[in-house]
């Protein structure tokens, strides 16, 4: 876990209390952030899943980022669902355990590397044949459907049609979100109803910035937000030097940081107040 030092302290403290009420508990120290009081108590499970045993249990599910807007979710019934996959992007190849289904919210180079998810393996695309698919439909313990949005605001006419993806799982709503370009109309919003956990596009250039994206979470009021789709020290393609990094859209905001790519969300313990996680893509 990593906290910003001088006048973030008392904020980092205050965020990681709130986070120990969110995530599997494990033993952690503020010490380690540079000086500060010690404080012993429950944070976030790390590690990296593994294909050979369910790293959660009823009631919670795993949440893996590695990097711009790819996510493993993992629910309690052992459904592997990969979404947004992207390879030659600057982020490390992920070790992968057997995944069930793939989903992808449009069809660009940075998001359809179904590949990475090797043989065989179901995708469900968001988009087919440049139009929104409506899908809506149940794998294992796992509830999926789609909200037909924008790449853009000025309804897809410059960077074509975007689909959210909603799923369901161990009784929290979680909405990927995809390349979001807009904030969202009143439809939209009827049409995702409430929201525990929200994977947001944050950076900018092909999508919503920090205003926008600030925005859409005071619109959907998501119990834990995680931010993706931003400039790291990594990411490299054509464009990627429009994106902006993190740190604009965490002012002003409840925000707890991990060192890790992983962590595993108890439905049972979700913050009253939206909080940003901060994952670390490895």
């Amino acid at each position: 876990m990593t906290c910003e030092r001088s006048r973030h302290v008392e904020q980092g403290r205050r965020s990681a209390r709130i986070l120990a009420a969110v995530l599997i508990p494990v033993a952690f120290s503020l010490a380690a952030c540079g000086g500060g009081e010690k404080n012993e108590g429950p944070a976030p499970a790390m590690g990296t899943p593994s294909a050979s045993a369910s790293p959660v249990a009823p009631g919670t599910l795993g949440l893996t980022w590695y990097g711009h807007s790819m996510f493993l979710l993992q629910s309690p019934g052992g459904v592997n669902i990969l979404i947004d996959p992207n390879s030659g992007i600057g982020y490390p190849k992920p070790t992968l355990p057997k995944i069930d289904v793939v989903t992808v919210s449009h069809d660009h180079f940075d998001h359809n590397k179904m590949d990475v998810a090797g043989k065989d393996v179901r995708v469900l695309n968001g988009i087919q044949d440049g139009d929104w698919e409506n899908i809506d439909e149940t794998i294992g313990d796992v509830h999926i459907r789609t909200i037909p949005t924008s790449h853009d605001d000025q309804q897809g006419s410059e960077r074509g049609k975007n689909s959210m993806f909603l799923f369901e799982v161990a009784g929290m709503r979680l909405l990927f979100a995809g390349d979001l370009g807009h904030v969202l109309t009143d439809e939209q919003l009827a049409a995702v109803g409430a929201v525990d956990i929200l994977l947001l596009s944050v950076g900018g250039g092909p999508t919503i910035g920090p205003a926008e994206a600030t925005q859409v979470v005071g619109q959907l009021k998501p119990r834990l937000v995680v931010p993706m789709h931003y400039k790291t020290d990594v990411v490299s393609f054509s464009g990627s030097d429009k994106l902006q990094g993190v740190e604009p859209f965490l002012e002003g905001k409840a925000v707890e940081r991990l060192g890790t790519n992983f962590a595993v969300v108890d439905e049972a313990r979700l913050p009253e107040q939206t909080t940003i996680l901060v994952m670390g893509y490895q």
